[in-house]
């Protein structure tokens, strides 16, 4: 997750862990990063992040280990996905 955190602002991130379970952490500082290994090779996780206040500039992109861009959502919102 990149992006600029407004001040005041909460910011809650959602992602796959390496298990498949959707995990939530709120109030995160930007720039924000998750090293997740999946069970599988096959597996491709997710991850959202959303300002509560609309005022948060926000982007993310899911890549492997060897920098392989697997996801990426550039749109500087409020609330983005991959």
């Amino acid at each position: 997750m990149t992006g600029t955190k407004a001040p005041g602002d909460i910011i809650s991130v959602t992602y796959v862990d390496a298990s498949g379970r959707q995990r939530t952490q709120r109030n995160v500082y930007i720039p924000w990063s998750l090293t997740v290994t999946p069970i599988s090779q096959s597996d491709v996780g997710s991850v959202q992040a959303s300002s509560l206040f609309l005022v948060s500039r926000l982007n993310c992109s899911i890549t492997t280990s060897d920098g392989v861009v697997l996801s990426s959502n550039q749109n500087n919102a409020a609330q983005t996905s991959c």
